[in-house]
């Protein structure tokens, strides 16, 4: 029974918003299928680097840097030290050859 008080979310009319990059505290990572596509990410390899005044994390395409790996080839690793500070959910936006990572502001997103 339903206590009073309570607002129970409608999982029914409620979606996660799509993030790009998800980035785990151990230092997994991995890239939506969509965002490899979009950003021609696959076969490429990658170097992270980190805006620490704009708290900011990005990463740009190398020759000899983390190689992406899985079935589908959208998992990388983050350096751990990285991966700690910023653990979360991402969205791509490129800056020149700089892709920036900027967090995706809410978990959920509730269609009308």
């Amino acid at each position: 029974m339903a206590e009073k008080g309570f607002v129970f979310e409608d999982m029914l009319k409620a979606r996660k918003i799509p993030a790009d990059v998800i980035i785990y505290k151990n230092g997994l990572t991995y890239f939506s299928v969509c965002a490899m596509e979009a950003h021609g990410l696959a076969d490429k390899q990658i170097m992270w680097g980190e805006n620490e005044e704009e708290h900011k994390l990005a990463f740009q395409l190398v020759d000899s840097g983390r190689v992406f790996r899985s079935k589908k080839g959208n998992v990388v690793s983050c350096p751990a030290g990285l991966a700690r500070r910023y653990a979360g959910r991402y969205i791509i936006h490129r800056e020149d050859e700089v892709f920036v990572l900027d967090p995706v502001q809410s978990g959920v997103a509730n269609e009308s």
